[in-house]
């Protein structure tokens, strides 16, 4: 058969079935918006994100293991997949690129007073900070500081995060409520690793 010698005046309609296409065969320019669905979109875009909160005020230095809740009050929502957590420990439901972010809410007792606010993996190494400073105040005064890590959970089973707060006057206050973010974690998966 020469080139070109097979038009579509010899092709009777829906003749030739997917089976018979070349890989790549079919362009952007031959697909109509209409056809790409929800369903053949499946793991574009963001599918899991939700926050969690410190529920109480944390006193001193370490890892915060305790008073941690999963924002559910109000309008708040979780898409997809939860995290899970034990004793602070976080646990990524799916493998890929997570944004992890840490606001915390700092309440001198004492001026001068400084507080970091760290985002750790699992071997306990320092991914992110937030640096708290009261600049001479104390006791009437707060202070909000963020920062965000991006992990790449190639595993979830060896693959966490943790929170720590290490701070220069173990008399201060990491603030925490159990009904409104003070000191609160955000995590969203980004993409697939």
């Amino acid at each position: 058969i020469t080139a070109d010698a097979i038009n579509g005046t010899l092709i009777a309609d829906d003749a030739i079935n997917s089976e018979h296409y070349t890989d790549g065969s079919i362009d952007t320019a031959h697909v109509a918006d209409s056809q790409i669905t929800s369903a053949k979109t499946s793991g574009v875009g963001i599918t899991a994100a939700s926050q969690w909160r410190l529920t109480s005020n944390f006193a001193g230095d370490g890892l915060i293991t305790a008073n941690l809740s999963e924002v559910t009050n109000y309008s708040s929502a979780t898409l997809g997949s939860s995290m899970t957590q034990s004793s602070g420990v976080f646990t990524f439901p799916s493998t890929g690129y997570w944004y992890v972010g840490f606001r915390m809410r700092f309440y001198p007792n004492n001026s001068g007073s400084d507080c970091l606010g760290i985002i750790e993996n699992q071997s306990g190494n320092d991914m992110a900070y937030a640096n708290a400073h009261s600049e001479g105040t104390s006791g009437t005064r707060r202070f909000d500081h963020y920062t965000s890590a991006i992990f790449d959970v190639t595993d979830t089973s060896s693959v966490t995060c943790q929170f720590r707060i290490a701070q220069g006057d173990n008399s201060n206050s990491i603030e925490g409520s159990s009904t409104v973010n003070t000191t609160y974690f955000e995590f969203i998966r980004l993409g697939d690793t």
